[in-house]
Order: structure tokens, then C-alpha cells, then sequence
């Protein structure tokens, strides 16, 4: 513990290590999936990572209890980079302090990458978990499939 917190890690997975981990974070991303509308499922998630398309992290607990897995994905805009949160799945998020640490890692990446933001599309409980760090509502994707 420090300071009465739980100590909590936050780290990028290198490709090569893809394999080892796979196993332990599918679960997490999976539900991000489910909720792409289509746009991804599980493999084609794992291909994009595999081919350096996306970022791989996972958050942890102590020494080895992963509570998160997530994704990112460097979106160069005309005159703007962001870094994009693309996935996002956690068995405990309720957490203050394993947010900030999981946004904290993301901002820290972004800045050392030459981003100039952070974004992330999903859900609109994003918008409320999020906006105590700071994070604004920009804009939402709305669709129907036809």
C-alpha cells in the first residue's frame, strides 16, 4: 500500500509478449467488443494489435492481479494528434484511484508520443466517470444500422 492506497501499475505490452497475456486480458476487451456494433470481435481486435495497429496495456493490482485491459490507438487528425482509448475493459472500476492511475498512464503516453489529447469514444458513462479528471464531452457518435 502506499499512503493507505493500493498500489496499481499501469503498462504498455510489447508485441512479442502478446501471446503470454492473451489469455488473462481477452476477457476484458471482449466486452468492448461486444458493444463496437460490428466493427470488431475479439480476433480482429487481436490482429490489429498484432500488427502494431493498436496498443495493447493492462492495469494491475499489486504485483500481478490485473483488474483492466485496454487499448489505444495514435489518431493524427490535420492539425492535431490524439492518443485514442479504442477499448476499454475492467472488473473493478469504481475505483477513484485506479482511474486516475489508468488516465494518468494514457496522458503520460500521449504526451511522450507528441499527442496533444487524449480521446475516447463510447458509451456516455465515459462522460461522467471521466469529467472529474478533467475530461470534457466533445462530441457522440450516434447511428443506426440499416
Amino acid at each position: 500500500m502506499n499512503n493507505g492506497e493500493e498500489v496499481v501499475s499501469v503498462t504498455m505490452i510489447p508485441q512479442r509478449y502478446l501471446g503470454e497475456c492473451w489469455d488473462r486480458v481477452e476477457g476484458y476487451l471482449k466486452k468492448g467488443t461486444d458493444y463496437s456494433y460490428g466493427r470488431f470481435d475479439v480476433p480482429s481486435l487481436k490482429a490489429e494489435i498484432e500488427n502494431g495497429f493498436q496498443q495493447l496495456w493492462v492495469a494491475f493490482v499489486g504485483e500481478n492481479d490485473i483488474f483492466c485491459a485496454f487499448t489505444t490507438q495514435v489518431i493524427v487528425y490535420p492539425l492535431k494528434k490524439n492518443l485514442s482509448i479504442v477499448f476499454l475493459g475492467s472488473d473493478e472500476w469504481s475505483s477513484k484511484h485506479r482511474k486516475e492511475r489508468v488516465m494518468d498512464a494514457c496522458i503520460k503516453h500521449a504526451k511522450d508520443v507528441g499527442c496533444r489529447g487524449v480521446e475516447i469514444t463510447g458509451r456516455r458513462g465515459w462522460e461522467r466517470m471521466l469529467r472529474p479528471m478533467g475530461f470534457k464531452p466533445s462530441y457522440i457518435v450516434v447511428e443506426k444500422e440499416v
